[in-house]
């Protein structure tokens, strides 16, 4: 079985890099691939060769960073049903045509961004959610409440479509096709599963999202702990059962988030295929928690010993903190962030990732250490929008 990685920007993390050096998992050669990857001893593969061994299905573990390698699949291997797959997951509509058997009372509706305006908005149930059919990172994601706010969302998706569109393309950001789905109320978490050849689900990574508001949408902070562990694999790895026995899945890594909703049932809300986490980061805190490389699970397909990790846990809180850029101001107008004094608000920082927020819409990320008695500290940077760490 062979091993190969996808790369893309915007960022690989040391953790990461040291993963596929360390193993000498093949790196498909792009342009961009060896800048993303830096100084280092990797094993790179030309596009050519990769492709033509990922064409021939069944003997290759494929891995991809970030949503960019979306594009290097559709233009390199549309012989093969891995472009059905990405289809189904990356667009949030096939996705719940493909989900309905299993969910048939949940409300969806396709719209255009240019029908925004004709749509009656009794027509909907309350509350919903209004977000990009393709799309990923809560980006243009809106809940509406009530019928009062409805013309303030179309304004507000229409500012955002024009902020985002361009930085991203159709297939990882499509802001003219919406998806209108019912508010699913309950907890959220976020799961890094992978399908194995016999399309048995392994789960090696739970993460709880935190909020701060019933109106927030962001992703500012996950957590992970050995009780979410052992509250939630079961139920979750019931759940992953379900999805990959429908999408028919065959040794394919995907990251779940889902909602529990008041009868203990999870309800998807979407899928990202291809890859654990987000932006080569969210995975990487499963490391850390628990001293498990999910990357060396995928590849070297290997199930988490989890009741003997967990016996073995600390009690403590890890997090993966967003620094979204909340503070209402554009990249290219601050001149700084300063994360020393961002990092010193919490208790134990395992790593700053600083992040280019002049091209991107966030400063970066932290992972953190907390002890359960401490959660005050992950409250308040939920409430926080980021602005007192702004130097202008």
């Amino acid at each position: 079985m062979q091993r190969m990685i996808l790369t893309g920007e915007p960022f690989l993390s040391d953790y990461f890099r040291k993963t596929v050096s360390r193993n000498r998992f093949q790196v498909i050669d792009t342009p961009g691939a060896r800048e993303m990857l830096g100084r280092g001893d990797y094993l790179l593969i030309g596009e050519e060769e990769a492709a033509a061994r990922l064409n021939e299905e069944g003997n290759t573990l494929l891995y991809t960073v970030s949503e960019s390698g979306i594009e290097w699949i559709d233009r390199s291997l549309d012989n093969t049903p891995l472009i059905s797959r990405l289809d189904i997951f990356k667009d949030k509509t096939k996705f719940r045509e493909l989900t309905s058997g299993l969910y048939p009372g949940l409300f969806y509706r396709e719209v255009t961004l240019a029908e925004l305006d004709r749509l009656d908005i009794d027509e909907l149930p309350l509350p919903a959610v209004i977000k990009p059919a393709v799309g990923f990172f809560s980006l243009g994601v809106n809940t509406v409440r009530e019928r009062e706010e409805w013309r303030r969302t179309i304004r507000s998706i229409r500012e955002q479509a024009a902020a985002h569109g361009e930085l991203y393309p159709d297939r990882v950001l499509d802001t003219s096709r919406l998806i209108i789905e019912e508010y699913i109320e309950g907890e959220e978490y976020a799961l890094d599963v992978y399908a194995d050849g016999e399309g048995r689900p392994v789960v090696v990574g739970i993460l709880k999202h935190l909020f701060g508001s019933e109106e927030d949408v962001s992703d500012r902070v996950y957590i992970t702990s050995g009780d979410i562990i052992e509250d939630k694999l079961e139920l979750l790895t019931g759940f992953a059962e379900r999805i990959t026995a429908l999408a028919g899945l065959r040794n394919f890594p995907f990251h779940a988030e889902v909602r529990i909703d008041s009868g203990g049932s999870p309800v998807p809300i979407e899928i990202n295929p291809l890859r654990f986490g987000a932006w080569c980061t969210t995975a990487d805190l499963t490391g850390y928690a628990f001293g498990i490389n999910p990357y060396e699970q995928y590849f070297y397909q290997k199930r988490p010993d989890w009741p003997a990790i967990l016996s073995s846990g600390n009690g403590r809180i890890y997090s993966l903190v967003a620094l979204n850029n909340t503070t209402g101001m554009s990249g290219d107008s601050i001149r700084d962030f300063d994360y020393d004094r961002l990092a010193e608000q919490f208790e134990k920082v395992l790593e700053v990732r600083k992040w280019d927020y002049r091209q991107n819409p966030l400063f970066g990320f932290l992972l953190t250490e907390t002890r359960r008695d401490n959660i005050p500290e992950l409250e308040d940077i939920l409430r926080s929008d980021l602005s007192e760490f702004v130097i202008q």
